[in-house]
């Protein structure tokens, strides 16, 4: 692919760190540099299907009614099965998506759009089955675990455990970030502008979301 540079699977990450001498069992545990080493619950959950698309409500929730909304509420674009429908409503916008993961529900899926049975406003698509915790690259598991296990659930589960966590933490982080910044003369000014040029952004985001809710035919 001409807009690819390279790409690494995780085991092959993994293969690379070893061979430059570091072995996570042997270094000592220490806490994550902030604010790199943090995420938010929703970044978390990316890596299992239906979590592009818990995130990208969320972020609708939160920027068309100002409330944070309740994970469970999109329990339906949650689990393992392989095309997932559902229709929410956001602040008084209805919102139909759909998810699809694997090749051949994805086809199935972009047929229902092309033969118009299925009007969606925002559809999820992951290559791999179940999204990325079942990805190539993923650690192999002896043939005993795998006949036995469900990876791809449990995956899905400490994913999602690890999003509880991490909720609430965003803005409590950008506060903090922002008044180091504005403590340090040197950076005050640029801090300032940078803030502005958020705030401004998050507003374009909102209002351009609105807008597609309400009329997401004419977007197309």
């Amino acid at each position: 692919y001409p807009d690819v540079d390279i790409s690494i699977t995780t085991r092959e990450l993994a293969r690379m760190i070893e061979s430059a001498g570091i072995y996570f069992k042997h270094l000592p545990d220490e806490e994550f540099d902030n604010p790199f080493g943090e995420s938010t619950g929703a970044a978390t959950i990316f890596g299992a299907t239906g979590g592009v698309m818990e995130a990208a409500l969320r972020t609708a929730v939160k920027l068309i009614t100002g409330a944070e909304a309740p994970s469970p509420e999109f329990n339906d674009v949650r689990g393992m099965k392989n095309i997932k429908e559902a229709q929410y409503e956001v602040g008084g916008l209805n919102v139909k998506v759909a998810v699809a993961s694997g090749t051949k529900n994805a086809g199935y899926l972009m047929d229902k759009i092309k033969d118009g049975t299925g009007d969606y406003t925002f559809i999820e698509i992951m290559g791999c089955p179940g999204g990325c915790i079942n990805g190539g690259g993923q650690p192999i598991q002896h043939a005993v675990v795998r006949n036995f296990v469900d990876l791809k659930e449990r995956r899905a589960k400490a994913l999602y455990e690890s999003d509880k966590n991490k909720c609430e933490e965003t803005l409590a982080r950008k506060l903090r970030l922002s008044r180091s910044c504005m403590m340090n003369s040197s950076v005050s000014r640029e801090a300032t502008r940078l803030m502005k040029y958020c705030t401004q952004l998050m507003w374009h985001v909102k209002s351009t979301t609105e807008a597609h809710f309400k009329n997401p035919k004419r977007q197309k």
